[in-house]
């Protein structure tokens, strides 16, 4: 399997586990509104995925604003659904995720077949670098390239 999982983003996160979360960033945000501009509001999506094939709905979370955004990309984060209806972050990185050009206005998130401690492994937008999931860390980590 090889599948695209941005291809559809989602912006109601309100009844996700994630709710309390993007509240607090955006909060947090609001200092740069207040003294910037409402031009610098939290641009927040999210995709899901089953990323560890447990049957529960986890998320690839991508926030663009001037704390969260600059030359490297914006903020991508991994969070992993729990039963209790909360979620645990096993991935943050600051990726070039955003691209206006593509339908989604998303760089395509591929994930691959290939499962290490249950969890799929991901290639990162734009490049060749696979993150595969690590039992000793509880997260995903880069691997080398290949």
């Amino acid at each position: 399997m090889v599948y695209d999982i941005s291809t559809s983003p989602r912006y109601d996160y309100e009844n996700t586990p994630l709710r309390d979360y993007i509240d607090k960033e955006k909060e947090d945000n609001q200092k740069f509104v207040e003294k910037l501009g409402s031009h610098h509001e939290l641009e927040v999506d999210y995709h899901l995925f089953d990323f560890n094939d447990d049957g529960i709905e986890d998320y690839l979370l991508c926030i663009a604003g001037i704390g969260y955004s600059g030359t490297a990309g914006h903020c991508v984060e991994v969070f992993v659904g729990k039963e209790e209806r909360s979620a645990e972050e096993i991935f943050h990185a600051t990726l070039r995720f955003h691209n206006e050009n593509m339908p989604s206005g998303h760089e395509r998130f591929t994930v691959l077949n290939e499962k290490t401690g249950g969890f799929y492994a991901i290639v990162l937008p734009g490049s060749n670098r696979i993150l595969r999931y690590d039992l000793e860390t509880g997260g995903y980590e880069f691997q080398e390239m290949e």
